[in-house]
């Protein structure tokens, strides 16, 4: 198999070889200044990474009167890049912006939690924190490099069910009686099924998957989700999972693109859903049972909750927090950006009345309850 071709553009390429130099094993790197950049770059290249400031001198730039010749940020530079890779043959290519200085890109919330919601803004597949650890950079542009290699080259015209199994193979969805049940998911979430009818539309496809699914939770599940699920700890979760319970659980590992874009493992939810109606003789929700059945696999590493009814709640910065509430305990929020199709995002209610921001996005139906001295249950 070939290396994913990779381009970085920076305005301090030397500075960027040193930095990068050992990742040429993995990829076909090419390192450039902007002014550097050729036609035959862009032809090759998967994935292009822009760097957001061009602050450095620049001569061929700096010295010309017409600004509209003199692109003066990463943004611009992305512009001008992605206008002219249009015009090429080949593959599809994703853009990605990087930056030091994503406070300046997103002044209101914390960005490295709302990177997903920065890259839709700017017309992008994805934003990256470049101050991060470079191995977790390199990891995340290598695995949206290999999901662009791996689109489907033809597209079927006007078939939605023949385009649905398409993209059930490339997410990997596999071949369990499950499988229906999970492709029903899969189109509840309303992936550009109806607008790809060449290879390059396949780009909306991974932005789909890296933009819509993977920050919300949906059709693929979290360690976190799940551990909500079987009302147990996270911790016990993952201590259960390396003594024994991630056999039973394999079948719905998801292993398709984008699947070590974060840390954690996700699942399918219809897969898990299915596992638990067998293992418990159709008793799935009998959280107790459940838990004392898959128990057996793992010498009782499974820790309970002390909720009766625990969620996953977003905390003022609409980031989830590492511990759950029980549902009385919190209210049910509308973020502008969280999808129709995604479950329900929740707010602890001590979090809402403190954070006008987050109270803003409590549901009509649930604002009474940031008055009400006492907890009152979900409607």
């Amino acid at each position: 198999m070939s290396k994913p071709s990779i381009l970085i553009v920076d305005d301090r390429a030397d500075d960027e070889h040193g930095k990068l130099i050992r990742w040429e094993s993995a990829f076909e790197l090419r390192i450039r200044h902007p002014q550097d950049v050729t036609a035959q770059d862009l032809q090759v290249a998967t994935v292009v990474v822009v760097d957001f400031r061009l602050d450095d001198p620049w001569k061929e730039r700096d010295e010309r009167s017409t600004v509209s010749l003199k692109p003066m940020d990463g943004l611009a530079l992305t512009a001008v890049l992605r206008s002219h890779e249009r015009t090429l043959d080949g593959s599809p290519t994703a853009f990605v912006l990087r930056s030091a200085h994503l406070a300046d890109l997103s002044p209101s919330f914390p960005p490295d939690s709302r990177l997903h919601v920065l890259a839709s803004q700017y017309n992008i597949e994805w934003v990256l924190d470049k101050q991060a650890d470079v191995d977790l950079q390199m990891r995340q542009i290598g695995s949206l490099a290999r999901a662009m290699d791996e689109l489907p080259k033809d597209w079927p015209v006007d078939d939605a069910d023949e385009t649905g199994e398409i993209v059930g193979d490339w997410l990997h969805l596999p071949e369990h009686r499950w499988r229906q049940l999970a492709r029903q998911d899969i189109e509840d979430c309303h992936p550009p099924l109806h607008e790809m009818s060449e290879r390059k539309h396949g780009l909306r496809l991974v932005r789909w998957l890296a933009q819509r699914i993977l920050p919300y939770p949906c059709f693929l599940w979290t360690d976190s989700r799940l551990a909500t699920r079987l009302r147990v700890t996270r911790e016990s979760l993952r201590v259960a999972l390396g003594q024994g319970l991630d056999a039973r659980f394999e079948p719905a590992k998801y292993v398709g693109q984008l699947h070590d874009f974060e840390e954690g493992t996700r699942w399918w939810r219809a897969g898990i859903e299915a596992i638990l109606w067998d293992v418990t003789g159709g008793r799935s929700f009998d959280s107790a049972g459940t838990r004392e059945v898959l128990n057996q696999d793992c010498g009782n590493s499974l820790v309970p909750l002390p909720l009766s009814q625990p969620v996953l709640c977003l905390d003022y910065n609409f980031r989830f927090r590492k511990v759950p509430y029980d549902v009385a305990d919190a209210v049910r929020v509308q973020p502008d950006d969280w999808p129709v199709y995604a479950e329900q995002a929740w707010a602890a209610t001590e979090d809402a009345r403190d954070e006008p921001r987050l109270a803003a996005a409590v549901i009509a139906t649930d604002r009474h309850r940031l008055s009400d001295s006492t907890p009152a249950e979900d409607d």
